[in-house]
């Protein structure tokens, strides 16, 4: 039991070394990230902080983070969800759901981006700045009863 608890601890101390190490090489000297060594997870993790911490729709970027490693399970660095990562996404997507669905998972791609930019200062064109949004046909509400119609209907109906 004492062999298997030191086994454990002693894996434990190798992975928390090797995370700290891979946290100290995501920054440069100056302190800021770099693109080409800050990691997809890590990413992901400091974009779900900022909008918990800004009170951010975080259910819905979760949920296109979520999509995003289903479809791509094989990126491990930021600079590897480019622009073609991007648009094979929104093609993927689109074969899934709505247009407007899409667009609304976009515009999250698009909030990502702007974080790793202005707030991480990162160095780096935005991926998905330059894709539009698909036409999406306005949807309107059709009222089958007038006013009055409904009110008769209660006045006969509930008692």
């Amino acid at each position: 039991m004492k062999e298997c608890k030191a086994l454990y601890k002693a894996e434990a101390k190798i992975e928390k070394a090797a995370f700290l190490a891979e946290l100290a090489n995501s920054k440069k000297h100056n302190g800021k990230y770099n693109i080409n060594t800050l990691s997809w997870q890590q990413f992901c993790n400091l974009y779900i902080q900022y909008c918990l911490n800004h009170k951010s729709t975080t259910i819905d970027d979760q949920m296109v983070i979520n999509t995003i490693n289903k479809f791509f399970p094989n990126i491990k660095y930021l600079k590897d969800f480019d622009r073609t990562k991007v648009e094979e996404f929104r093609m993927l997507r689109r074969k899934q759901v709505s247009d407007s669905t899409v667009n609304r998972n976009m515009h999250c791609i698009k909030k990502m981006w702007t974080f790793a930019i202005n707030d991480l200062e990162i160095d780096y064109k935005n991926q998905a700045k330059g894709i539009k949004d698909f036409p999406v046909a306005l949807t309107q509400k059709i009222e089958y009863f007038t006013l009055e119609e409904i009110k008769k209907i209660k006045q006969t109906h509930i008692k």
